[in-house]
């Protein structure tokens, strides 16, 4: 309210500039809500998050009136930027002459000087928000030494003090960070953090990745040191609820370690299911507020690359005290569901326990069982029973969620399979079977009865969340699938998941439309957490959370927390406790919702570096593929394997080409050639850089 008015009276063209004290005296005369000091405060806050600034004579200003506008910057490696800001404008562009010294990422005011155009100059930086930056240190004359940056967009050397290289020599991988920024000689200043390895050595490229995303490879000594005191913590099960004597097992694929769930099924006498989900109880070992819960939360989630796992928590818990080994008794956080024929939830609980898992199953062994209509398996009588049980309850469990809208894309995924030096040798199609699906679906659902649980509980707690799909990307997605003869009428007002289905089963009747699915997966939105609930959309789930994989997430670990916090009647009844919660969670949310898409993305930039790997052995061959995108400087062509590469325009015989993004084509502005999303065509390999995993093809004719 009280910043409703200060902008109110800042942008009315009625008063002129003020300084703190003469605004102070206007929102006085007109109301006693505030006083004095509130004002101040408010203020502050507000130049302190640059949305107002100082003019002449120690005036303010709110930047809107300034003709102003705050964001992030990134500039790419031609000199050229685009800033982000908040609300709905679409990026700023900035030549090169009007960067005005920024650096990527800074937090800059950018001033809008064409609008139609969405072109601006950078006003003022802000700060300069770049965090750590991977690069190779070299020698310049005089025996300066300077970090070039990995990334190509920041095209600047950072200056080294040759006393503080911590043993690392030219050639070197190191990272850094940005000390000082001298604009007016256009110089950068850092300190070096830590050397990762001379840039030839193996594997070299990969660990930097690691790096470049922001996730520390190593842990301190102090977390080391409680995560190996943590193994010594004894265990008991006062106050738990002794599971130990039912048949739990783990399903996992074969070189899982860290096993964070266990699943046990019984059918009662009125053919009813009760599923148990019992998953490790992380947060027993990692106590709230300590080193190693700090790095936990750095981290906010293990990243999986092809050929290293970087995880959130030491090996002492994620693969030893934590991890649901078997014949061994562990702690853990329980979601019993009673669940009927009809996939109905007739009842629930959700409890500390200590469990005793019986069996340490795969995938594989599992998947080979149901296909091959197996009795037994492995002589494991005591579990094959329960197996088929699994099965059916999963079904069920499957049936009712496609009822209820769920969304399933069934998009190929590539899978990297590596030699024992680690080298790439071959790329597949993941295939996932029944027990990995089986496995989904049980998590899916005690995830769904744990929000849904303290949703109702009226709590701060902590949300997965999918929003709708982007509204115009999904409306340009539907005229350009009616140029395909695909009739879909898409209700705009309030699109469901059902919706997003029909569209799918109208799309894929057609195989020469089949690639239409990619461009409807990217027009969904993002997936994040906050405490304020509005459904997952793309799982149809009104209430969904992450509960199932502590070991792994951070959110998972503060669910578990939340769980217990709440047994405390007090807690539930303190409004100030309660709000203070509810901020902390919207801090946590953002913060690991961002780490996630930065492990996802040095993911795929790892995936992306190994399939060059792959490639860089068929150089010169042809192969079939699919145009999976196209760009304005050419296409990109997906094989049956999922390896994608590019088709440069420049490679073309015609390259007087126009881009036409309606239609997702290149049309050919000399000849009659159209380029177009899911056209079949053979390529030969022309280019695999392993140190960019890229892979460039050329048309084969």
């Amino acid at each position: 309210m009280l910043r409703e008015i200060i902008f109110k009276i800042l942008n009315d063209n009625h008063y002129s500039p003020m300084n703190y004290q003469q605004l102070a005296t206007i929102i006085l005369r007109n109301t006693d809500e505030f006083d004095l000091n509130m004002i101040y405060k408010e203020l502050v806050l507000l130049e302190n998050e640059h949305l107002i600034m100082r003019v002449k004579h120690d005036n303010i200003q709110s930047i809107a009136r300034l003709g102003l506008k705050l964001g992030i910057i990134e500039i790419k490696a031609k000199g050229f930027g685009f800033v982000k800001v908040d609300d709905d404008t679409p990026d700023i562009f900035v030549s090169r002459k009007n960067i005005n010294g920024a650096i990527e990422k800074d937090l800059v005011l950018v001033e809008i000087t064409d609008e139609k155009k969405h072109e601006g100059i950078v006003y003022k930086v802000i700060e300069h928000k770049l965090g750590l930056i991977v690069g190779v240190l070299h020698s310049r004359k005089n025996n300066t030494l300077v970090v070039i940056p990995d990334n190509k967009n920041l095209n600047f050397e950072i200056k080294i003090n040759n006393k503080h290289t911590l043993g690392a020599n030219t050639g070197y991988k190191v990272v850094c960070y940005i000390t000082d920024v001298d604009q007016k000689h256009g110089l950068i200043y850092g300190k070096i953090k830590h050397v990762i390895g001379h840039m030839d050595a193996v594997d070299i490229d990969v660990i930097s990745i690691v790096y470049e995303y922001g996730f520390e490879v190593d842990f301190s000594k102090t977390a080391l040191h409680e995560a190996k005191q943590a193994q010594s913590k004894l265990i008991s099960n006062k106050g738990r609820k002794d599971l130990r004597s039912l048949a739990f097992i783990t399903i996992d694929g074969a070189d899982a370690k860290d096993l964070d769930d266990a699943i046990y099924v019984e059918r009662d006498q009125d053919n009813n299911y009760d599923l148990y989900v019992s998953i490790a109880d992380v947060s027993y070992y990692v106590e709230e507020k300590s080193t190693l819960d700090q790095e936990a939360y750095l981290r906010s989630t293990s990243v999986y690359l092809t050929n290293k796992v970087v995880p959130m928590l030491p090996f002492q818990i994620s693969n030893e005290v934590c991890s649901l080994q078997p014949d061994v008794d562990r702690l853990t956080m329980t979601a019993q569901m009673k669940i009927n024929e009809q996939g109905q939830l007739l009842d629930y609980q959700i409890y500390e326990s200590i469990i005793n898992s019986k069996h340490r199953l795969t995938y594989d062994q599992v998947n080979q069982f149901y296909n091959n209509n197996q009795k037994q398996l492995n002589n494991l009588k005591d579990i094959n029973e329960m197996l088929w049980d699994m099965l059916s309850l999963s079904k069920i469990i499957r049936d009712q969620k496609i009822k209820n809208g769920y969304i399933n894309f069934n998009i190929a995924e590539p899978k990297i399979i590596l030699n024992s030096k680690g080298k790439a040798i071959n790329v597949i199609n993941r295939d996932r079977g029944l027990a990995e699906m089986m496995i989904e679906d049980f998590m899916v659902r005690a995830n769904e009865v744990v929000a849904e649980h303290f949703y109702w509980l009226d709590v701060p707690f902590l949300y997965r969340v999918h929003d709708k799909p982007n509204m115009d990307r999904l409306s340009d997605l539907v005229i350009f699938a009616k140029s395909l003869n695909i009739n879909y009428h898409l209700n705009k007002d309030n699109v469901t998941s059902h919706d997003i289905n029909h569209f799918l089963d109208k799309i894929n009747i057609n195989q020469e439309t089949h690639f239409l699915d990619k461009l409807l997966l990217r027009t969904m939105a993002k997936a994040c957490y906050q405490p304020d609930n509005i459904g997952h959309f793309g799982l149809a789930s009104p209430y969904y959370t992450h509960f199932t994989s502590p070991i792994r997430r951070y959110a998972d670990l503060i669910v578990h927390r939340l769980i217990k916090t709440y047994q405390n009647p007090k807690i539930l009844n303190d409004e100030k406790i309660l709000n203070k919660k509810y901020e902390k969670l919207v801090t946590i949310g953002e913060h690991i919702s961002k780490k996630e898409r930065d492990a996802i993305d040095a993911e795929r930039r790892v995936d992306d570096i190994k399939m060059a790997e792959y490639m860089s052995d068929y150089l010169g061959e042809v192969f079939e593929g699919t145009i999976s995108s196209i760009t304005s400087f050419g296409f990109f062509v997906s094989l049956d394997n999922s390896v994608e590469g590019l088709v440069h325009i420049s490679t073309l015989k015609d390259q007087n080409y126009l881009f036409d993004k309606d239609y997702h084509c290149l049309r050919g502005q000399r000849t009659n050639v159209i380029y177009r999303m899911g056209d079949q065509l053979k390529v030969r390999l022309i280019r695999a850089s392993i140190k960019e995993g890229k892979i460039d093809f050329e048309l084969f004719k």
